[in-house]
């Protein structure tokens, strides 16, 4: 199988891969400059992903002053062949708060509606839920034991890694 045949399959794994979960994982940074880690639901539109969060968790706190955050998105443990080996991407992204007067906010939460169902009406009226662009900067996916991927954000391919052994 040639390099790009095989890019292309990791492609369509990686596509699959992401539309199959509902929530990410999320570091941000706190005001003391430590990693917080913790997860929320998102849709993902044009390579970017949206979450609707609440001001009584720290990452939207976090989120708020900092910019910066890095996601995860992980195999189930109960999927995988083997706890070592578990299929994840990782992305650094740039967070960009969507105001509620932009009319992007109500084609989002549409589509998070259409995902998630009428929670979503509820929480769209509580004015401490705001509404994230997360815009991925690097990437890396690794689909199993010396199957790692580096992720060119700007063309959306994937090059091949070799393991550093």
């Amino acid at each position: 199988m040639s390099e790009n045949t095989e890019l292309s399959e990791i492609d369509k794994e990686l596509e699959s891969f992401i539309s199959g979960l509902q929530s990410l994982l999320m570091a941000t940074v706190s005001d003391q400059g430590f990693p917080e880690i913790s997860y929320a639901s998102y849709i993902e539109v044009d390579r970017k992903f949206y979450i609707f969060i609440s001001e009584l968790a720290s990452h939207t706190k976090n989120l708020l002053k900092n910019s910066n955050a890095s996601v995860m998105f992980i195999e189930d443990e109960s999927q995988a062949s083997h706890s070592f080996a578990r299929k994840r991407l990782t992305l650094t992204c740039e967070a960009s708060r969507i105001s509620r007067d932009n009319q992007l906010f109500e084609i989002l939460i549409e589509k998070m509606q259409l995902r998630f169902g009428n929670l979503i009406e509820t929480l769209r009226h509580l004015n401490d839920f705001h509404l994230f662009e997360l815009r991925p900067l690097t990437g890396q996916y690794v689909a199993g034991f010396g199957k790692t991927y580096e992720i060119n954000i700007s063309t959306g391919q994937l090059k091949l890694l070799k393991p550093d052994i």
